[in-house]
């Protein structure tokens, strides 16, 4: 009796989101609270006498639902951290975590004058994959304390595409404008189970960066060292099966 009576619990029990063999499917960054900042240093123009180094930071505050994409002219589009982004994790042992997130867009259009000429808007393309590692930790039942340590790359490139004058002018050369970098992700994340399967998180995040560049297409020397940082407080939804 004792035997059938265990058996039962066990088959009534509810699997959790740190059960082995599991993964977890999150769209993250949806909404929340986000401090942001864009260093840049730029070296001396060279061959210029008396050009001096640039070193300029940007920094701006940002509350978002579903639209968490700041614009800055230091990137030249939108910054890589308050966006949207889908992830997915797989547990191969109890607890441990394994997976990644990605973000990505594309972006193109075109502006027409009332003289009837139409022109084409910059290009943006734009990606950011981000591998990471947690341990998904139950504190009690429907509460888990899920902690991931990650590292994001992220690009960006905006491409004009100018208006061509008629011949005999000479044509308009396209530009690219291009920036990258890395980062290390630290996001404490808090899931809370309402439902079998399904939770909301409530993430802190801290984007520290570790490397970025800037550069064009033509060159146009001398490239520019830039660093993205970003602290925020972030909430998503996820499930787990």
């Amino acid at each position: 009796m004792l035997a059938a009576r265990t058996a039962g619990a066990q088959g009534a029990a509810t699997p959790g989101m740190h059960q082995s063999g599991g993964f977890i499917l999150s769209a993250e960054r949806l909404f929340g609270l986000s401090f942001w900042s864009v260093n840049t240093q730029r070296d001396a123009q060279p061959g210029v006498p008396g050009a001096t180094p640039v070193d300029t930071t940007t920094s701006g505050t940002n509350i978002s639902l579903l639209f968490g994409s700041n614009y800055t002219s230091d990137l030249g589009s939108l910054l890589p951290y308050t966006t949207p982004r889908l992830a997915f994790d797989f547990l191969p042992i109890e607890s441990l975590t394994i997976g990644g997130s990605i973000g990505f867009l594309s972006s193109s259009g075109e502006v027409e004058s009332s003289s009837g000429v139409t022109r084409d808007t910059a290009t943006i393309t734009a990606f950011a994959l981000t591998p990471r590692v947690g341990y998904a930790l139950m504190l009690t039942d429907g509460i888990y304390f899920w902690p991931r340590l990650g590292v994001t790359y992220f690009s960006l490139t905006a491409t004009t595409n100018p208006q061509q004058p008629p011949p005999p002018a000479p044509p308009v050369v396209e530009r690219s404008d291009t920036t990258n970098g890395f980062a290390i992700n630290i996001e404490p994340a808090f899931v809370f189970s309402l439902v079998s399967h399904f939770g909301i998180s409530l993430t802190p995040v801290a984007d520290i960066p570790l490397a970025g560049s800037n550069s064009e297409d033509p060159p146009d020397p001398p490239d520019s060292r830039i660093k993205v940082r970003n602290f925020g407080l972030t909430a998503g939804i996820l499930g787990y099966f």
